[in-house]
């Protein structure tokens, strides 16, 4: 879909249909499977017969499922704007050892992880080794396909408006001087000098734009899991991907029209060349996929410790490059091969740090999942008294 052959390159809007799709999968869910339903009872394995509204308070829908869809277009938002400006694979050099950092940051202070050097080692080695794992990944596919003019427009813009400023002051130099050499000399250099900085200047703001997703995605996830915890709508992934993603989609809506145009989105040759149908159908497959890996992502929040999710994107990343060598041939440089060995060390590191904290005294802040009686049993006090996770893991770990 974002090859050059169908030019649909409007990754937001994409991920909101996605969005759209991961709610009526979870609709179908409900109604298929009782046991994820709101009014299920784990002690007694029953959905009572007795309708429950599905409605959440607005105060518990805006302090725990509206900051999780603002972080999560925060984090594709800024992504995808990025890409204007730097190349991919400054991009995913960037993002990826950027966003443990942020992740552990978030996890402190909102006390989902409890901070330890060893912990803070942990990421560190981590955010090395990925950031060699995917150096220079992308080099030759990108000197092959430069940056186009569709494809980085506030670039190009700024470029060619340095270009009209030095044909101006060429002719002003040429009028002058008479001399149409020389201005043509200093007219070229000073062409090389603007667009040399417009180009470095477009590389920091894309690098700004990334860290800043890095740092939505941290707190996306964050949130994410607070929202899956001590709240009786979200006691289970599907009812948090039914209550979370139209919000989801909504803003991502917002932010993908103001980003990428809805009316270049309605308008794209894809529809024509696919059809509604076909085009429909290749945004509602990958929404499946979609709502697998958040199906399986949520399950994770739910059951083991923050920064835990954030490793395992990284192992992802890991069988990724490994399978880009493996099927399609991409190069591996040395810096690359030392990355994975450093990656599978610390995973290693990780998992035993791990296993420690779960053998020891004091387990990880995170361990424990509210059961469903002790969610049931709250749920008429919800309503009227509900507490940011922030204050609650305070009080938690006073």
């Amino acid at each position: 879909m974002f090859g050059p052959h169908l030019n649909f390159k409007f990754p937001i809007l994409v991920t909101a249909c996605h969005q759209l799709t991961l709610f009526w999968l979870s609709c179908i869910t409900l109604i298929i499977w009782p046991r994820f339903r709101l009014n299920y009872s784990d002690s007694k394995e029953t959905a009572p017969a007795q309708p429950m509204s599905y409605l959440m308070n607005p105060k518990t829908y805006f302090l725990r499922i509206v900051p999780c869809a603002l972080a999560s277009a925060g984090d594709i938002g800024l992504g995808n704007s990025s890409l204007k400006f730097i190349t991919i694979s400054l991009y995913t050099m960037l993002k990826s050892s950027a966003v443990l950092i942020f992740t552990l940051f978030w996890g402190i202070l909102l006390r989902l992880e409890r901070f330890t050097s060893k912990l803070l080692a942990i990421t560190l080695v981590m955010t090395v080794g990925v950031t060699m794992l995917v150096y220079g990944q992308g080099a030759n596919h990108e000197a092959a396909s430069p940056i186009s003019e569709e494809e980085s427009v506030i670039q190009q813009r700024l470029i060619k408006r340095a270009v009209q400023l030095v044909g101006s002051n060429l002719g002003k130099l040429s009028d002058a001087t008479g001399s149409t050499t020389n201005a043509a000399a200093v007219g070229a250099s000073t062409t090389d000098t603007l667009v040399t900085y417009v180009a470095s200047s477009a590389v920091v703001l894309g690098s700004m734009l990334v860290f800043l997703a890095s740092c939505m995605s941290g707190l996306r996830w964050a949130l994410t899991q607070i929202a899956l915890r001590g709240n009786k709508y979200t006691k289970n992934p599907i009812l948090t991907i039914f209550y979370l993603s139209p919000a989801m989609a909504v803003t991502l809506i917002f932010v993908g029209s103001y980003i990428e145009g809805f009316e270049n989105f309605a308008s794209s040759n894809i529809w024509i060349e696919k059809g509604v149908a076909g085009t429909m159908f290749l945004l509602l497959v990958p929404g499946l996929f979609a709502f697998l890996m958040t199906l399986s992502q949520f399950i994770i929040l739910q059951n083991a410790p923050l920064l835990t999710l954030s490793i395992a994107g990284i192992f992802r990343e890991l069988i990724t490059i490994f399978l880009g060598w493996l099927v399609f041939g991409d190069q591996l440089n040395w810096i690359n091969g030392l990355g994975i060995l450093v990656t599978l060390g610390d995973l290693i590191w990780y998992n035993f740090y791990r296993w420690e904290q779960a053998n020891s005294n004091q387990p990880p802040l995170t361990t424990s999942t509210p059961s469903t009686e002790n969610l049931s049993s709250s749920a008429s006090s919800e309503e009227g008294d509900v507490e940011t996770v922030l204050l609650t893991n305070m009080q938690k770990s006073a």
